[in-house]
Formats: C-alpha cells, structure tokens, sequence
C-alpha cells in the first residue's frame, strides 16, 4: 500500500523475481510536499516524485520521516540531501515495476517528473 500515514510512499513491484535498477544518479534534499516525498535538485530545480525500490520502508512518527533499506536501516531523513542511484522519467505509463494499480493511486499533487530510484547512494543533513 502506497500510504503510510498521511505520507505518499510509492514503491517498484518486483517483475519476474526483479525490479529497475537503472544506472543515472542524482543529488537532492529529500522533501515532504502536500504528502509526497520529493527529491528537490539544485540542478535545474528539478523536483522528483520518487519511486521506491520495493524493499524500502517508510517510517513517520510525528514530523519525522524516515526512509529505511532491506535491512531495516535508516538510509535518508525529510530533510536530508541525498546521493540516489535510479533514472528519472516523464511519465509512468509502460514503466516495468510500476503497475496500474499504482498509476491509479498516485494523488494529483504528487505529479512528475519522477524518479525512479535504485536506492540511497549516500546521504548528510541539509546545514
């Protein structure tokens, strides 16, 4: 299920055991807007609706949000910049790993562009 709390958490579905890994990077501060977690890029202001691998969590206890791995361990915070492995995309539609029930749940305030992520390469606070 997508929402965790009030928070937006869309996630890959695995595809013959698999899910996308593609190979682009990007850097950003991870951000909780209107209930969608976003990537906001400092290049060319780009703000990202992540897609999440499909074994990340999310955890949001108050004005805390937390991202977590496979292995249950926080990988990013709202408000942290992070370093995250993945391919960006317009559009949803043909993408394998994200199905229609997906598409359907995504809330008009959480449009793309999107990224649909490999996971957290690195992270640190936003000074």
């Amino acid at each position: 299920m997508p929402l965790s709390g009030s928070v937006f958490f869309p996630k890959q579905e695995l595809v013959n055991g698999e899910w996308i890994r593609k190979t682009g990077e990007v850097t950003g501060e991870l951000v909780e807007v209107n209930g969608c977690l976003r990537l906001n890029t400092s290049h060319d202001d780009v703000s990202y609706l992540i897609i999440w691998p499909p074994s990340y969590t999310l955890n949001a206890s108050g004005d805390l949000i937390q991202i977590r791995d496979e292995a249950g361990q926080v990988v990013a915070h709202v408000g942290e910049v992070v370093h995250m492995s993945g391919g960006e995309t317009m559009s949803l539609e043909g993408i394998a790993g994200v199905n229609k029930q997906l598409l359907q749940e995504i809330p008009p305030e959480c449009s793309g562009p999107y990224w649909i992520s490999g996971g957290i390469i690195s992270n640190g606070s936003v000074n």
